[in-house]
């Protein structure tokens, strides 16, 4: 089943089908505008399946009908290259993503005043590139083992900022591109505590819409695209 689909076109009768793109869920404040404005310029429509870079490779290695990935590391797309479900000519880094930690009550502030949080949220690190840098960077800072039994899990970085906006969490380990707007604290993580999060994307072996794709991977290349990922929390 396929995870949080955005549609941001419709296919009209007699047109070609929309391109299907699977992308990470820390692009879900982002990506769509990026698209727009690609649909803009070209003419291309596209419908974007948001959800955890491990569930969305999965889906694409069982033959889901993707046309182009967008994860949330570089990983996935190496695997799914030797699988060969991704088109190796095709792969490329379009961003790097930032941890960032968020309080919606103000009152935490660092990852040393996680101690003084009842419940911490953040992406499973075995199904999420942010789950793991969040992790990581606990252990750098040697607080993990005091930490970890605080920690509530969501299946992505969405489902972890899901658990501080309703309470359930006091604080998230997110994307910061998913905090813009956001009341309360948010906290850049230093990047000197993690591995750099390089999100890749590739085309789809045997998509049948690879001729469209292309200029999708071309376009999130250009000036005009990395400047909104770099306005939107990416270096």
């Amino acid at each position: 089943m396929l995870v949080g689909v955005l549609a941001l076109a419709a296919c009209r009768g007699g047109e070609a089908p929309p391109l299907t793109v699977a992308a990470a869920a820390n692009l879900e404040s982002v990506l769509p505008r990026l698209v727009d404005q690609f649909e803009r310029e070209t003419g291309i429509e596209a419908v974007v399946s948001f959800g955890s870079t491990a569930a969305l490779g999965q889906q694409i290695e069982n033959g889901a009908p993707f046309d182009l990935f967008l994860s949330a590391d570089t990983a996935e797309e190496d695997r799914l290259i030797g699988l060969g479900r991704i088109e190796k000519d095709s792969r490329q880094v379009y961003a790097r993503g930032v941890l960032a930690l968020w309080s919606p009550s103000g009152t935490i502030r660092s990852l040393e005043e996680l101690r003084n949080a009842r419940f911490v949220a953040m992406a499973k690190p075995e199904f999420a590139p942010y789950g793991r840098a969040a992790k990581e960077a606990l252990e750098r800072a040697g607080l993990w083992e005091e930490i970890e039994p605080k920690v509530v899990y969501g299946q992505n970085v969405r489902m972890a900022r899901q658990f501080a906006e309703s309470g359930n969490a006091d604080v998230a380990l997110i994307a910061l591109s998913m905090t813009e707007g956001l009341s309360g604290v948010v906290a850049e993580i230093s990047e000197e505590l993690y591995q750099p999060i390089e999100q890749g994307l590739g085309v789809v072996e045997g998509s049948p819409r690879e001729a469209e794709a292309w200029p999708l991977v071309r376009w999130l290349a250009e000036a005009q695209a990395r400047a909104v990922l770099t306005e939107n929390g990416y270096r």
